[in-house]
Formats: structure tokens, sequence, C-alpha cells
């Protein structure tokens, strides 16, 4: 039997949030360890960090998206 979105969203969601914003800490912690090493470091293997800095940034924007898409069905749903 098919549930429907809200039902789905009854369940999980909360669960989905959570998830969402611990994994936005660790990438945050991340991003501000690497940005702070930054300094430290030259040549190539300062290009390396700068590309990594560059992937943990679109991590974050990721799942910062992932978060403010979860909101709007808390507000389509102010019931839950």
């Amino acid at each position: 039997m098919l549930i429907s979105e809200k039902e789905y969203f009854e369940r999980n969601g909360m669960k989905f949030l959570k998830q969402t914003e611990q994994r936005i800490d660790i990438v945050e912690e991340r991003l501000w360890k690497n940005i702070n090493s930054l300094s430290n470091l030259r040549g190539a293997r300062k290009a390396q960090k700068e590309k990594k800095i560059q992937e943990l940034e679109a991590e974050l924007k990721s799942l910062k998206e992932t978060q403010d898409k979860i909101y709007e069905k808390f507000r389509k749903y102010p019931d839950l």
C-alpha cells in the first residue's frame, strides 16, 4: 500500500531534519579546520587544501538546500 507524502513526511521528517543538521555541523567543522590550516601550507598541498575547501563548501550548500526543503515540508503540513 502506498502512503501519502504527508504520512511519509510525518513518519520520517524529523529524522531527516536531524540527520541533515548533524551532517551540516560535521561539514562546517571540517570546513573551518581546513580553512584554518590553509595559511600554513604552500604549493601543491595548498592547492589540494583549496580544492577540498571548495568541495566542502559545495556539500554544505547542498545540505542547506536539503534543510530548506525539509522546512518547506513542515510549512506545507503545519499540523505535524
